[in-house]
Parts: structure tokens; sequence; C-alpha cells
């Protein structure tokens, strides 16, 4: 069966949309599932394609690596990255266990005790900007390459903040900036991420390339 695979962040599972912004013990989370309003399932239901929405509220470029890593795909697929912010990481336990590091996890009070000290024993002893950049490009050409070996097709689309550094003389990644405009079109239900006409926009481009 032939099926769109989708990997990302927030951005991609649709947080903070109206159908993915529940209570869980008095503060309010995404939902259980991805949201209906996402990009993803816009372009699923305009390529007539059955949805493997991969996305993870939180993830980083590495998550979304592993993630692929460990989803079973196959050549009738159509793979699509949306890479997230280069500034994120995340260790791993194992390969079903890892601690996010976000900066904006340092003063969240929501989050675990653990997750805001990692969080900031990392940004003050660890993060280099320029090592996080190479890393996420080292990510992307790994996914297309290791993609590519298995001729399932690929495609990349990369906020365009991260596009801030020059991109490496070695990458071998076709990909298209993405910007949602949060300014422009009107926030999520949370206030936070970006809303439907926005997550539409997006999916006009996303479906556009892949068309």
């Amino acid at each position: 069966m032939q099926r769109l695979v989708t990997f990302g962040c927030s951005l991609t599972y649709g947080e903070g949309l109206k159908d993915c912004w529940v209570p869980v013990n008095n503060i309010m989370r995404e939902g259980p599932e991805p949201s209906n309003y996402v990009w993803p399932k816009l372009v699923g239901d305009r390529l007539n394609l059955k949805l493997l929405n991969r996305g993870k509220s939180g993830a980083s470029n590495k998550f979304i690596w592993h993630q692929m890593l460990q989803t079973n795909l196959n050549q009738e697929d159509t793979v699509v990255f949306l890479w997230t912010f280069h500034n994120r990481t995340c260790f791993f336990e194992h390969s079903d266990k890892h601690l996010r590091i976000m900066f904006q996890d340092i003063d969240n009070k929501e989050q675990s005790a653990e997750r805001r000290q990692a969080a900031k024993f990392y940004f003050k002893h660890i993060y280099q900007e320029y090592d996080s950049v190479i890393e996420m490009w080292n990510k992307i050409n790994y996914s297309k390459l290791h993609l590519d070996k298995l001729n399932i097709k690929n495609h990349h689309f990369i906020l365009d903040k991260n596009l801030e550094w020059p991109v490496p003389e070695w990458n071998n990644v076709d990909y298209i900036p993405i910007n949602f405009n949060e300014h422009k079109y009107p926030l999520a239900v949370d206030n936070k991420h970006p809303g439907e006409d926005a997550q539409a926009v997006v999916a006009d481009t996303i479906f556009n390339m892949i068309k």
C-alpha cells in the first residue's frame, strides 16, 4: 500500500491546533494523536495516500533521524521530512527512551527537574552553534543517502530559521526552506504554534513539490 510517511517536530504533529490540545493533569498538552489540520494530513488527503505521521512534539533533528531509522519503510512510500530547529538535541538511553534538550526547557516549570537541569547544563557547558548546524546537515544528508539506497522517495524541507549559517559545501540534499509566517496568520489555540491557515499554506508548498 502506498503511504505518505512524515517526520518532524510539533509543527508536523500539530501541537496546539484545536483537535490536538487537551488537558492532562490540569495542564494543557498536545493530544494523543496528530492533528487533522496539520500539513501531513492535508498533503496526504490531496495525494490520496494513507498517512503515517511520525512527528513528535519537542523532537530534535537527531530524534527525527533516529525515528526514521526505527520506522519500517518500503519502496512504495513517499517520505517527507520537515527538519526542525538545529539547536535542539537529545540523548538516547535506549531505542525507546531519550532525554530531550531544548533551550525553552531551562525555565519551563511544566518540565521535570531532570529535564530543566540537563538543558541548563548543556547550553552552558556543551552547546556550540557551529557544531549544532553541521550536525543538522549531517543528519539530513545521512537520511537522504539511506533512503536513496533503499530506493525510497524522500523530500526534505527545513525551517528557514536554520539557514542563517551558510549551507556546507558538502551538502548533497535538495531542500525547500519553510516559513510558517506566525506573524501573518493567526496562531493555534495554544497561542504558541502556527494555526490552521499557516499549516494550509505550508501544505500547499509541500504538495506542489511532491506532485
